[in-house]
């Protein structure tokens, strides 16, 4: 299970109700913050708990909504003592605005990485997979696929009934086979479970629609979708390059995941109008708010 937070979901202009756009959610022991809008640092200030280990922060595109966040963040949780490391994946045109953002300051940051994402895989390890994708917004601008490792349970139950004693147990998890003080050799693939599949989120960020991001999004756990306007505004959406409410729920349509979840509001509507836009197609539609939970994956 992936607790998505959101911390922000306002689009361009933020309200009372409403802060610039970002998202929290950890897979195994990654932190990861989707986009870093201003005064994402406050909200991160509202949580409970303490901060530690590496936070890799993923931005969509060089929007000011999406970014102005990233030098409070970085100046004041590096130096209060944060995360040990901060990693900013960028595609490039946001990639140099940070840079810009961070120069100005005339500091060196030892815990902060910045990289440069093009679509195609951008970081995989143990933990987590994940891929970016154009989105046609700005020249640069992608989405994140986020996959969590497939899994394979250890069967407690069939090692105990094989003999195998607890100190070689992590072996077999490792996938390595063992042999028996009787001699019997036991491999992995009698003890372990058939592979589970990780749970896989798309972050979309701002978008135009096309079908390509169909197949992106096709059969996924949760579809994170902008949903800057209504239908009625369908012009105004397609000079600005983003999705209208009903195009959200027309790609889940298509796509089939799991939920789907509005982000990136304007003000000029009324939250439940957007909802009912994207249900007309795709029933399993809901719209986030600021510190709104969504729990993902099995």
């Amino acid at each position: 299970m992936i607790r998505l937070q959101f911390l922000g979901t306002s689009s361009a202009s933020a309200s009372s109700e409403r802060c610039y756009p970002a998202c929290l959610f950890q897979i195994e022991k990654k932190r990861i913050l989707v986009d870093c809008g201003e005064g994402t640092r406050r909200q991160l200030m509202q949580l409970s708990g303490s901060f530690r280990g590496d936070l890799h922060v993923f931005l969509t595109h060089e929007h000011a909504d999406h970014i102005l966040g990233i030098p409070g963040l970085v100046n004041s949780w590096l130096l209060d003592g944060g995360p040990t490391m901060i990693t900013i994946h960028a595609p490039s045109a946001a990639y140099r605005v940070v840079l810009l953002l961070l120069q100005a300051f005339e500091k060196q940051y030892d815990k902060l990485k910045i990289e440069m994402v093009q679509p195609g895989l951008v970081f995989a390890d143990k933990d987590i997979i994940c891929r970016s994708f154009s989105t046609s917004h700005t020249p640069s601008s992608v989405g994140y696929t986020f996959e969590s490792p497939v899994k394979r349970h250890f069967l407690a139950e069939v090692a105990e009934q094989l003999g195998v004693p607890s100190t070689q147990r992590k072996s077999l998890q490792e996938g390595q086979s063992i042999k028996l003080e009787n001699g019997t050799i036991v491999s992995p693939e009698q003890v372990l479970s058939k592979e589970e599949k990780g749970i896989q989120i798309v972050f979309l960020g701002d978008a135009t629609y096309n079908l390509e991001l169909v197949e992106i999004c096709r059969g996924i756990d949760a579809l994170v979708v902008n949903s800057t306007y209504s239908e009625g505004d369908r012009e105004l959406a397609m000079r600005h390059h983003h999705l209208t409410a009903r195009d959200a729920g027309d790609l889940a349509r298509l796509a089939q995941p799991k939920q789907l979840i509005l982000t990136h509001i304007s003000a000029r509507y009324n939250q439940e109008q957007l909802v009912r836009e994207a249900q007309d197609l795709f029933p399993n539609a809901a719209a986030a708010q600021d510190f709104s939970i969504f729990e993902v994956g099995r």
